[in-house]
């Protein structure tokens, strides 16, 4: 297949990059009023979720409300912040200015809009700018065969890796993504030399480590595991402990459904990262789609339990949709790919999981591919 799309014209790459464009102005005719709509529907949702979790919740400890908290987290993070952080509704009239990138979790919006372990901020940093255009290269934050290269390195049986690997996916928000994207912000701030994590990061001592404990770390978990369980003291102190391990397990399953949707959108052996910067627009739109998998998707239920990350190829090729309009454009670019030629991964979750864990532990590997200009 790679053979067979490196060896095609300038002229016919040129001709996918103009059919892609195309796709982007039907994007911007639309007034966006259904996508908006749809967003709030899918925070409705998540917040019926979150209610129906803690009302329970102080009644014994158990995975029904921890499960519906973490749903309500989840769906916070993915269908809420991502695509209002993108711009998904900065141009439409019709939208109240708080769910624009403009304001939604700015300052002290943070706690009202997207209270978690990440700011807003460094999320936008991390993610929005550097993940988005700097797909699978080096200059990518979020390369899972890089960040978990110390796993692979550990002398251990491959079955105690996964079991590290777990353990990992299970605080993966705290311990990798709060750090990671303060890191990133920092460093893009000129506040640090380096966007590498090291122990500097964590430490009392330096700047980057008391941003990390006193403005990330300890304001969430004090919200999360302290304030919200005191709130029922009323009901007793059995009340309070039950509600504090329900969020405790919650916060356990919410990183494991994060990582479980986000991790395997750009892994595994029929993915590819990238050497250096793509060297114009059919480039860059290949690195996008060849980098990057999909879920099935197509209906609310779908979009609801995998984040929207069920959309993560016309996402990154459009980061600024809105979810609703993933889902009319999907066949139209599906088409698209098929007729030039070009790999259009899309399978379940669980499967592209068990190909993450994989590359991971060291099982498999995956394939660097360097496109070159000449090639496009």
């Amino acid at each position: 297949m790679l053979s067979t799309l490196m060896s095609q014209d300038t002229a016919k790459w040129k001709s996918f990059a103009a059919e892609i464009d195309s796709i982007d102005k039907d994007l911007r005719s639309t007034d966006g009023v259904e996508d908006f709509k749809q967003l709030r529907k899918m925070e409705f949702w998540g917040r019926c979720c979150s209610l129906l979790g803690y009302l329970t919740a102080w009644i014994l400890p158990n995975p029904i409300s921890a499960l519906l908290i973490s749903q309500g987290n989840f769906t916070r993070w993915s269908l809420v912040l991502h695509p209002i952080s993108h711009g998904a509704f900065d141009k439409s009239a019709h939208v109240p200015e708080k769910y624009k990138s403009t304001l939604f979790g700015k300052s002290s919006r943070r706690f009202l809009d997207w209270f978690d372990w990440i700011t807003p901020n460094n999320w936008n940093d991390e993610h929005n700018k550097l993940h988005h255009y700097h797909l699978g290269s080096d200059k990518d934050p979020d390369v899972v065969l890089r960040n978990t290269s110390f796993i692979r390195e550990l002398k251990l049986p491959p079955l105690l890796r996964y079991v590290v690997a777990f353990l990992l996916a299970s605080a993966w928000k705290p311990v990798y993504y709060a750090v990671n994207t303060l890191a990133e912000s920092r460093h893009q701030r000129g506040l640090l030399a380096t966007n590498r994590i090291s122990w500097n990061n964590w430490s009392l001592f330096t700047p980057e480590g008391r941003e990390l404990w006193f403005v990330c770390l300890l304001p969430y978990a004090l919200y999360r595991f302290v304030l919200l369980p005191l709130l029922f003291l009323p009901l007793g102190k059995t009340a309070v402990i039950s509600v504090l391990l329900n969020s405790v397990l919650a916060e356990i399953l919410t990183n494991l459904h994060s990582f479980m949707m986000i991790a395997p959108n750009h892994t595994g052996e029929d993915i590819y990262n990238f050497s250096g910067l793509p060297k114009g627009k059919p480039e860059y739109y290949l690195r996008q789609i060849m980098g990057t998998v999909n879920y099935p998707a197509g209906n609310d239920f779908f979009d609801f339990i995998h984040g929207g990350m069920n959309y993560q190829i016309e996402h990154h090729l459009w980061p600024e949709a809105s979810i609703l309009q993933y889902r009319r454009l999907r066949p139209r670019l599906q088409e698209i790919c098929a007729r030039y030629g070009v790999p259009y991964v899309e399978e379940n979750v669980l499967s592209r999981l068990l190909k993450t864990i994989k590359i991971i532990a060291g099982s498999t590997a995956q394939t660097e591919l360097n496109l070159s200009v000449e090639s496009l």
